[in-house]
């Protein structure tokens, strides 16, 4: 069995571009299933560098809605085990893919989020992700879910963004001032200088009157 995988692996790095470039694209695939199990039983330890170039172009094709990266437990084995700085320049591509040519949406954000937190470097274009990317897909809540738990992060880039983070920064002052608004949010709200009223306790007298 060790030789057969051996074996395996090695046919595997030595394929050519046009070889991964249509079994990547099918989870169904032979090359696919083989490559996915050889990485997550470590026999593989990363993608070779032609599959690599191609899962690149997938993310990208994803990024734009081009392609749908089905089966997304088995793209995230494929993620943790490439080299981060083969994909480095790819997350800043799909950075500004958000930032110039298409808008972002929340199922495209909770997707990328991870990849774009880690390796695009958002912070070198904050005024430009507050403005397109966060204050786009706020509303919803997975992605709000996303902001406060990278609340260090987050509230460091909009501070860095000016008046840039406006429209963001009304959308979280909005729902910071609703009574039902949760702790972790009013944190993170103090944390990028928002003032707000406190409604939390507003309808407690008459709550009192009631209770009498």
């Amino acid at each position: 069995m060790a030789g057969y995988i051996q074996a395996m692996v090695k046919y595997l790095k030595s394929l050519a571009v046009e070889n991964w470039s249509e079994s990547l694209r099918d989870v169904d695939s032979y090359l696919f299933h083989v490559t996915y199990w050889l990485l997550r039983g470590g026999q593989l330890k990363a993608p070779p560098d032609n599959a690599v170039a191609v899962y690149k172009d997938i993310l990208t094709e994803s990024a734009k809605g081009e392609f749908s990266m089905e089966e997304e437990e088995k793209w995230d084995v494929f993620y943790e085990k490439t080299h981060k700085g083969k994909l480095k320049a790819t997350a800043k591509n799909i950075r500004d893919i958000y930032l110039s040519e298409i808008t972002i949406d929340a199922d495209k954000f909770q997707e990328f989020s991870g990849m774009l937190i880690e390796l695009a470097d958002l912070k070198d274009k904050s005024g430009d992700v507050a403005r397109k990317i966060l204050a786009t897909v706020v509303d919803n809540e997975n992605c709000l879910t996303i902001i406060l738990n990278n609340e260090s992060f987050f509230a460091s880039l909009v501070n860095g963004a000016g008046d840039d983070a406006g429209n963001f920064k009304d959308i979280i002052r909005q729902k910071v001032e609703s009574p039902e608004c949760e702790k972790n949010l009013t944190d993170f709200a103090k944390a990028i200088g928002i003032e707000y009223v406190d409604n939390s306790k507003s309808n407690e007298p008459e709550q009192e009157e009631q209770a009498e």
